[in-house]
């Protein structure tokens, strides 16, 4: 195989891939195609379950940040979630407090994750795992997001990493 670049031209980096655009590109090849390769804007629609999303993402990793800093956590998550979703926003009151609530339920579920004998590592980290390559496949970046790393001990003092998703609340990594 031969480098067609021009000479003096550096290499274009390698493709990355995130779970999120695999997932697009699986449901829709055509939607990965215009929102990442042609880079066309997505058609802003409002959707509360990715509001609620981005709020309890928010309030939990400003919890995180705070405690890994060694600083009290702030107190005031229902004000700041009620803050960061507007009212406005919802098509009514019911709807809009369905949200809250549920935003609410998230948030002290994934909270627990965040006691005093976990050692927070990282929070809203971003991963990259390049792979150089091979005769079959070109070299690409694989990308994620670890809403929090935690290092725990389990109830026989084995160590253990937990990379948390608030989506999915836990998900235990393999234990050494």
């Amino acid at each position: 195989m031969t480098d067609a670049r021009p000479a003096g031209r550096p290499a274009a980096p390698p493709p990355l891939f995130t779970p999120s655009r695999l997932a697009l590109y699986r449901d829709c090849p055509e939607a990965y195609r215009l929102r990442v390769l042609a880079r066309q804007p997505e058609a802003a629609t409002f959707s509360a379950a990715l509001e609620r999303g981005k709020a309890v993402h928010a309030a939990l990793a400003a919890r995180a940040n705070a405690i890994r800093r060694g600083r009290d956590a702030p107190q005031d998550a229902v004000e700041r979630l009620a803050a960061a979703l507007p009212r406005e926003r919802f098509p009514d009151e019911r709807a809009w407090r369905a949200e809250t609530a549920a935003a609410e339920a998230q948030i002290a579920a994934a909270t627990a994750h965040l006691h005093g004998d976990a050692r927070i590592l990282g929070v809203e980290a971003f991963h990259r795992f390049p792979y150089g390559g091979d005769a079959l496949t070109p070299p690409f970046v694989l990308g994620a997001i670890a809403d929090l790393i935690v290092a725990e001990r389990d109830e026989d003092g084995v160590a253990y990493l937990n990379v948390i998703d608030w989506k999915l609340i836990l998900i235990p990594a393999a234990r050494s």
